[in-house]
């Protein structure tokens, strides 16, 4: 196998490793993404505020280079900037939807009980539920007699 395959192959590997090893693995889903921005905005503050830019005379290569790095640190900025706002956007949505289902459950939960209520309350329900206690009660006695007859013979 040639090296380029292996390197190709090797890159694939740890691509399926979960890139953000620090963060525990009951909280790589929805729930840790808050813990992914502050990392992401604390890593990339300080790398804004740390450089002081360059001193010292250049020539001509060296201040391409230094315009060319310029630039690159002006785009990782600005992208980071763009990953900052999605997680805070998915964080919010995922926090609004969370909301969501939880109001739906409750709504749910309250509807359910005063249908209860309703039904409890009511005197046909308290009939009915007179009459089945009795009439359970009365085959339990039925049972426990014909228990008592064939097991004693009497």
């Amino acid at each position: 196998m040639p090296l380029e395959q292996k390197a190709i192959l090797n890159v694939e590997k740890n691509q399926s490793e979960f890139p953000l090893f620090w963060l525990e693995e009951s909280k790589r889903n929805m729930e840790g993404l808050r813990d992914i921005i502050v990392h992401l905005d604390e890593k990339t503050s300080a790398m804004r505020y740390a450089s002081t830019g360059y001193r010292g005379k250049a020539n001509e290569m060296e201040e391409q280079i230094i315009a060319t790095l310029s630039r690159l640190e002006g785009q990782i900025s600005v992208l980071s900037d763009v990953v900052l706002a999605t997680l805070r956007i998915l964080d919010a949505e995922h926090e609004r939807r969370k909301h969501r289902v939880r109001r739906y459950w409750h709504g749910v939960l309250d509807t359910t009980q005063k249908w209860e209520r309703t039904v409890v309350g009511h005197w046909v329900y308290r009939i009915l539920a007179v009459i089945s206690t009795l009439t359970v009660l009365g085959f339990l006695i039925k049972l426990g007699k014909w228990i008592f007859v064939h097991v004693h013979g009497r």
